[in-house]
């Protein structure tokens, strides 16, 4: 008779009339959560083994009790629930209170997180799932009218997922169709399982133990931590999988990202000259029509504020933004050419007061210094 220690998950359902919330927001529903049986597991070689969970095993009181309280998982985590993982993968818990009904243990979850909640409600994940530490014995007989490679002793329970299908049918589930009634038999399905190296105790004392293919000898100590660091090294492998995979993921997201966004460049000139005609629009508004810029003014509010000084008769409600454009266009460019003849008269009326005529004067020149000196 041999003997391996495994971590298993274990399949159960959930039902629809009992929901009912709490005050802090937690929902709390009545659910099947294991039960005795044969039960299809594969080992670490990937042959199929049919383990027996004997009621004396399965639900014997330390066991039962050993349910209460442990911590509500939506799906299975890749690794087994620990305080530094809890806040990453616990959703909830399992009640204190335990009992054996029907040849099932049934206790309420408390349901905490919103992802969850609903997706029990939708009827996304209905099933529910234990994942525990076990020992397994290598012994074959019969049970019930059906026939087992081995039997298997809990020794620890971690966890209970909330999923869609588990390993001990429908009949192990959250109690919330309508009025606890299964609507089709059981129905036993295979579920993933992370199975410790297999190991044979010898005549000397000292056990074999199978890792990746190959037999080693060694004390049971050894042995122990062999397979607890094969265990460890298998969900790393597949967190590793896991993050690669996300990695990947965000990879294509940040190329396709890249592709869809503008050169950054072409962005860094187009805000430019948008400062800069703006800037350019506040200059001529300011100093051609005498706007005031206040905050919050739009292009728009400038041109319309300008048409309105250069030209008081316009009835601006009747245009559009476009012929505001274009009356400010026409506007601004008549006042511009004005203040620059304005500027070139005064510049030869100081000239001419100054002396700094040329030695034969225009005619216009000299109308224009006659006018100014008061002379004929």
């Amino acid at each position: 008779m041999t003997a391996a220690e495994h971590v298993f998950w274990d399949r159960a359902p959930i039902d629809n009339q009992g929901a009912r919330m709490l005050g802090d927001g937690s929902m709390v529903v009545p659910a099947r959560l294991s039960r005795a049986g044969v039960y299809l597991y594969h080992d670490s070689q990937g042959r199929p083994v049919r383990v027996l969970r004997h009621p004396d095993d399965v639900l014997a009181p330390d066991m039962v009790a050993d349910i209460g309280g442990i911590t509500l998982t939506l799906d299975h985590p890749p690794v087994m629930v620990s305080p530094d993982n809890v806040d990453e993968y616990g959703v909830g818990s399992v009640g204190l209170n335990v009992e054996v009904t029907d040849g099932y243990t049934q206790a309420p979850l408390i349901i905490k997180r919103q992802d969850a909640q609903q997706a029990v409600l939708n009827g996304e994940a209905r099933e529910i799932s234990l994942g525990y530490r076990g020992r397994v014995v290598m012994e074959s007989g019969e049970w019930e009218g059906e026939t087992y490679d081995a039997r298997q002793f809990p020794i620890s329970h971690n966890h209970a997922a909330i999923l869609a299908k588990g390993r001990a049918g429908p009949g192990a589930r959250i109690l919330l169709d309508s009025a606890g009634k299964e609507s089709q038999p059981w129905a036993q399905t295979e579920a993933d399982h992370m199975s410790a190296p297999e190991t044979t105790p010898l005549d000397n004392g000292w056990v074999q133990i199978v890792l990746d293919g190959e037999t080693h000898k060694c004390r049971p100590g050894v042995a122990e931590t062999l397979s607890r660091v094969a265990l460890e090294r298998d969900a790393a492998t597949k967190r590793a999988e896991q993050a690669e995979g996300k990695i990947a993921g965000l990879e294509v997201e940040v190329q396709t990202l890249k592709d869809a966004a503008p050169d950054l460049d072409e962005l860094k000139k187009a805000a430019r000259a948008e400062a800069e005609a703006r800037a350019r629009l506040e200059h001529d508004v300011a100093t051609l029509a005498d706007v005031e810029i206040k905050d919050g003014m739009t292009d728009h509010d400038l041109r319309c504020a300008a048409v309105a000084k250069l030209d008081p008769g316009v009835n601006l409600d009747s245009l559009t933004p476009d012929n505001v454009v274009g009356l400010y266009t026409y506007v601004a460019d008549r006042a511009r050419k004005a203040k620059a003849s304005d500027r070139e008269l005064r510049d030869t009326i100081d000239n001419i007061r100054k002396g700094n005529g040329s030695a034969e004067p225009s005619e216009g020149a000299k109308a224009l210094q006659a006018a100014v000196t008061g002379e004929e």
